[in-house]
């Protein structure tokens, strides 16, 4: 499977879980230390990559190494403004994504309407998120090169988001 195809599959089951409005998966590219942003439909995801050198969410969970949330994202605490308005939420957690020692993204839970995050429901998300990181890290050591950062890059400019 190429990374929109597990980005579908865990979609539903997470946000059904989370009982989120919506649920983004992030792919953290360590050589430049930027996000690769993507929901379920890429068209519609706010901007793929962070710019560089403005913190994101996944940045602070990964520095972090734990689930972090940004429960008011009116005056957000950890990322800037504008990272806030990208998403249309009021409420959003990040989830890490980490195997194998590696730094491969998160899962951000959004919540249109401002929600506080419980520990049950973290550990909830944190052990969803674990399972994710498990079938990226198994999809990257199957060699599927389209989970690489600068290829997904260079497959959204030639303007074929889908064939990801």
């Amino acid at each position: 499977p190429n990374f929109y195809d597990l980005v579908q599959s865990v979609h539903e089951p997470i946000t059904a879980l989370m009982n989120a409005d919506q649920v983004f998966l992030t792919l953290w590219d360590e050589a430049t230390q930027q996000e690769i942003l993507l929901g379920t439909e890429p068209e519609k995801s706010p901007s793929n990559r962070s710019a560089a050198g403005e913190a994101t969410l996944t940045e602070w969970v990964l520095r972090a190494g734990h689930s972090l949330a940004e429960e008011n994202l009116q005056t957000p605490a950890l990322i800037s403004p504008k990272q806030a308005r990208l998403y249309s939420a009021a409420s959003l957690l990040g989830l890490p994504l980490f195997a194998d020692g590696q730094k491969l993204g998160a899962v951000l839970v959004a919540h249109k309407e401002p929600h506080h995050f419980t520990t049950d429901e973290i550990a909830l998300g944190e052990q969803a998120a674990g399972q994710v990181a498990a079938a990226l890290a198994k999809t990257r050591q199957a060699g599927n090169a389209q989970l690489r950062p600068a290829d997904i890059d260079t497959q959204r400019q030639a303007g074929s988001p889908e064939s990801l």
